[in-house]
């Protein structure tokens, strides 16, 4: 089962990349057409596809992140003291560079935490994307954000279905410091009737 998942994991990448150059050839074949440039010349659209699939410098400033990382986390939710909990986070970047992957120890309510975060920059898109999971649920929040500071601020939006299937939002910034320090404060989400709710804001500080 395990081989058969991965055979359809690879031909479905590899669907997706030959669309891509297809639509990217066609364009060149048209302006070859158009212009009558020379066989074998590589037009400006298949040189922007094939940049595209390559990682920058958006890439490069999330990959500074790798590492061992102590967290402290303060929960604040309506109604309740805050909580206030440590833990530890590692960062490695996978697939070329492409994509930051986090995982994650530490508490929250009074219970163990392990969680475990995507993030990349779509060099399509010019916005960065997250998927960010823990074992206090089975859902996937999925995060889309932009930044207006060259990444040393960036601001996303986040969705996900909770526990009984009802939409919930919230708004993540990622904030850095330098090197060594950086936060991440969530809140101004909405529960499923409306009201406010909770907020967290993660301290990093990294392991020496």
């Amino acid at each position: 089962m395990r081989t058969m998942l991965g055979l359809g994991a690879a031909v479905a990448v590899s669907v997706f990349l030959a669309h891509a150059l297809a639509r990217a050839q066609e364009k060149q074949d048209g302006a070859q057409n158009r212009s009558g440039e020379a066989a074998g010349e590589v037009s400006p659209e298949m040189k922007a596809a094939m940049a595209a699939m390559m990682p920058g410098p958006a890439h490069a400033k999330l990959g500074k992140l790798v590492g061992e990382w102590t967290t402290k986390s303060k929960l604040t939710v309506a109604g309740a003291p805050p909580e206030e909990t440590e833990g530890k986070s590692k960062f490695l970047t996978v697939l070329g560079g492409r994509f930051l992957h986090e995982e994650h120890q530490g508490t929250m309510m009074g219970m163990p935490l392990q969680s475990a975060r995507l993030v990349g920059y779509n060099n399509g898109s010019k916005k960065y994307e997250a998927v960010w999971t823990y074992t206090l649920g089975t859902s996937m929040m999925i995060m889309t954000g932009t930044s207006d500071d060259d990444g040393k601020t960036i601001k996303f939006d986040a969705v996900w279905d909770n526990e009984i299937g009802l939409r919930e939002t919230i708004k993540i910034i990622y904030t850095f410091v330098d090197d060594d320090h950086f936060t991440i404060t969530m809140g101004e989400g909405k529960m499923p009737d409306g009201s406010a709710g909770p907020e967290m804001e993660i301290t990093y500080t990294r392991k020496k």
